[in-house]
Order: structure tokens, then C-alpha cells, then sequence
């Protein structure tokens, strides 16, 4: 079970050290826009998993996904990855039954490529908001990073042994992603959602979108057709700016707020259902 020492230890793990900032959720659309440059996997997500509806829902599950791998009790995590996967196998079905040659929702290759962008944008954002981390942490971090390729049906053997395996395998990957009209499609839902409340239309989304456009390799933007300008590259320095010199001193109670609650709602929601 998570304790406050779990949260707030300054030697914990390097990938606690990582998820555990509020920042670094800053780097999930990146990542997911990335998974969705899979033609296979945005096809998937556009068909089931209707973000235009439930993108709060679906921002909530993904963290709690993470957040109890890593913090969660054995039974929140047996409990979470019989959710994932038993969602991921309504999808295959589903998908199996209206095409000729599926690839299935829970395809170890498309899965190891969704656990590899997470490692890979995780280590980056970390770097620009607290400086270069060591050969060390970032070895050590790709091997905690395993726990969620594997809770993808992901064979151990799979996950890359080593830093250089793992770059070697995510630029191989990078050099053969495709912008489907899919991906473009849950970009929109994602991005410029009307579902969401007024406050984060007007924040957290023009956020969002500023910092794919200037975050995302250059052809995989050009993909989604999207364009830099000079305000982008501006607000996205501002925030990057603020925070290396204001965020980083903020207290770690404050810092690792989004973890801590959705941990706690995880348990008051389980407590009621018992």
C-alpha cells in the first residue's frame, strides 16, 4: 500500500520520481498522439474508445492505470490490468467480427509501442523541467518502465534490455509511423473537445494543444497538420520557463497532488462498492 513516505521519499525509484510530478502528465499527449500514429491503434481507439463523450473518464482511467501500478495495492493492481485487458479483448472481438485481418486491440507489437512512448516522453519531460538525468536513472527507470508493457500482454523478453536497445528500437519505430484520418480524427476529440467543462476549453486544452504542436517530431506533426508559429514557441518557453524556476520549488505535497488523489478516490470508490 502507497504511504506519504511512497509519495515524498527523495530516493525513491526513478520512475516514481518521474510519474509522481503533476508536470509530467504535460507529456501524456504527446505520447498518446504518438501511440495514435499506429494506423492499427488509432483505428482501435476511434472505434471504442469515444473520447468525444468521455474524455475526463478517459484522462481519469489512464492515470489510475499508471498510478496503481506503481503505488497501488496487489489487489488495485490485479484489479486494473483485469480491467485494461479485459477491455482491450471486448475490442479485439469487436474488431475481429467487422474486419478480414484484424490487429487486435491487444497486439504485444502495438503495446510495447504504447509503453515505449510513455518511457520515452516520461525521460523527456523530466530532463526539460529538471536538467539531463544520469546513464544511471535512466537505465534503472527503462527497467521499471517493463511493468507496463507487460501488464499489456507484453512478454518480458520484449521490453529492451538496455538504454541503446531502447532508442535504437523507438527511432526504428518513429521512421515507420503513419497520421491516419483516425488519428487525425481522436486528435480533434482530444484537442478541441466541446464536452469538456468551460474552464478547461479555455485552459488546459489550448495548453494541450500548444505544446503536441511544439513537442511532436516534426513529421508527425506535419501529419496531424499542424504548423509552429511564433506564439507557440513562445507560451510553450513561458511554461517551460516557469517551470525550472517556480514549479520546481513548490513543496512535493503540492507536487504530487494528482497522484495522491487518484490513488485516495481509487479506494473510496472500492470501499463503497464493498
Amino acid at each position: 500500500m502507497a504511504t506519504k513516505h511512497d509519495f515524498l521519499s527523495p530516493s525513491t525509484t526513478p520512475m516514481r520520481t518521474m510519474l509522481r510530478e503533476l508536470s509530467s502528465i504535460l507529456g501524456g499527449p504527446v505520447a498518446l498522439l504518438l501511440q495514435l500514429a499506429k494506423p492499427q491503434l488509432a483505428s482501435t481507439v476511434h472505434i471504442h474508445s469515444n473520447f468525444s463523450q468521455r474524455i475526463l473518464d478517459r484522462l481519469f482511467g489512464t492515470l489510475l492505470y499508471v498510478y496503481c501500478l506503481l503505488w497501488g495495492t496487489d489487489a488495485q493492481k490485479k484489479q486494473i490490468i483485469g480491467r485494461v485487458r479485459g477491455a482491450h479483448y471486448r475490442a479485439t472481438e469487436s474488431k475481429s467480427q467487422g474486419s478480414k485481418s484484424p490487429r487486435p486491440a491487444n497486439d504485444p507489437s502495438l503495446q510495447l509501442w504504447v509503453a515505449a512512448t510513455l518511457y520515452a516522453t516520461g525521460i523527456q519531460m523530466h530532463t526539460r523541467i529538471f536538467g539531463p538525468v544520469s546513464s544511471s536513472f535512466a537505465e534503472e527507470a527503462l527497467q521499471e518502465f517493463a511493468v507496463i508493457a507487460t501488464s499489456l500482454n507484453v512478454a518480458p523478453e520484449l521490453w529492451p534490455r538496455d538504454c541503446a536497445s531502447f532508442w535504437k528500437y523507438y527511432q526504428s519505430e518513429m521512421a515507420s509511423l503513419r497520421v491516419s484520418d483516425d488519428a487525425r480524427m481522436v486528435a480533434k476529440d482530444l484537442l478541441w473537445n466541446g464536452n469538456l467543462p468551460w474552464w478547461m476549453r479555455w485552459t488546459a486544452s489550448p495548453l494541450a494543444r500548444v505544446l503536441v504542436v511544439e513537442w511532436l517530431p516534426d513529421e508527425i506533426r506535419k501529419g496531424y497538420g499542424w504548423e509552429r508559429t511564433w506564439w507557440t514557441g513562445w507560451i510553450c518557453g513561458m511554461l517551460v520557463w516557469m517551470l525550472k524556476n517556480l514549479y520546481v520549488f513548490l513543496p512535493l505535497e503540492v507536487r504530487t497532488l494528482p497522484v495522491r488523489y487518484t490513488i485516495w478516490t481509487s479506494r473510496k470508490l472500492k470501499d463503497r462498492s464493498n
